[in-house]
């Protein structure tokens, strides 16, 4: 047993353990998709909000969810939206100015005179970040409230569980590509066998790993 599943059972008397999966279900997808159509701020913020507190009123500990939630969303979304707070590549009404008076041109390119934080980088950023958190916390709260068997039973009728199927075959084989190709650079600065065979045989147990993946 899973240790969601785990959790599901010990914490049967949190708010969104009592719900019914299907009006559960379709209330959270229809949540995700207010998420993502709304264009006000204020809204997302009030958004997540409601959804921290559903997830402490269900049992989830407030470190677990921020570990699970806030943690990627910082170092991956907030990564990824970092460039665009900038003028360079959102123009608008800055906010804080970096730097004025800079002429550097280089081979690929060239830097803006002046580079500032803009108000439009920043609410785009937020966008960005809000609804991403509002989205994985719902999926969150869905797999730690509703036991797995019921879960994907409740997807199939909306057509929803080959998607997450393909979706988690795709990651595990692009996770083992990755992996073949990271052992490769390691084994490049390490001298070869003196059979001079040992890469020969890693391209086939890898090849392998490829058929066990496909054939999932």
């Amino acid at each position: 047993m899973s240790e969601d599943n785990r959790s599901v059972l010990k914490n049967q008397y949190g708010l969104l353990q009592n719900l019914e999966p299907h009006v559960k279900v379709t209330g959270l997808l229809t949540v995700i998709l207010l998420a993502a159509l709304t264009q006000n701020l204020l809204f997302l913020m009030i958004l997540n909000s409601i959804i921290l507190f559903a997830a402490l009123q269900s049992r989830i500990r407030l470190s677990d969810y921020f570990v699970r939630i806030w943690l990627p969303i910082f170092l991956f979304t907030g990564i990824a939206v970092l460039p665009g707070i900038i003028n360079w590549v959102t123009p608008g009404e800055p906010l804080y100015t970096i730097y004025t008076n800079l002429t550097f041109s280089g081979h690929f390119f060239t830097l803006p005179t002046e580079l500032t934080i803009t108000r439009q980088g920043v609410k785009a950023a937020l966008f960005v970040i809000l609804r991403s958190a509002a989205s994985l916390g719902i999926a969150m709260l869905l797999i730690k409230t509703t036991r797995w068997s019921v879960l994907t039973k409740v997807l199939a009728k909306y057509g929803l569980s080959n998607i997450i199927v393909r979706f988690r075959y795709d990651i595990s084989l692009y996770l083992s590509i990755f992996v073949y190709i990271y052992g490769l650079c390691i084994r490049s600065k390490k001298p070869l066998s003196r059979s001079g065979n040992t890469i020969f045989k890693n391209r086939l147990d890898w090849r392998d790993n490829f058929r066990l993946f496909k054939g999932r």
